[in-house]
């Protein structure tokens, strides 16, 4: 399994689903103070109190299907308030 570039453009205010079935909501995009690494910002669907942050690359990876046999192939996709 290699790491494959894949466009990382990220909308604030969308809604992702992670490939083991839940959604988030996406607040925005920051930097690391120390590292200048980006982060993608967000928070569960339903609840929105609750933030994490991810490196920006790691966001959009695609998940090694050896160790996740999921359907969706990318770690977070996009998708429309009618899909959920």
């Amino acid at each position: 399994w290699r790491k494959e570039k894949i466009n990382m453009q990220i909308e604030s205010g969308k809604i992702y689903r992670h490939f083991k079935g839940d959604y988030y909501v996406v607040v925005g995009e920051a930097g690391h103070t120390e590292t200048g690494e980006r982060m993608i910002i967000y928070h569960p669907l339903r609840s929105p109190d609750i933030l994490f942050a991810r490196p920006k690359e790691m966001f959009f990876e695609k998940v090694p299907q050896h160790c996740y046999p999921e359907d969706q192939e990318l770690r977070f996709v996009q998708v429309e308030r009618e899909e959920i």
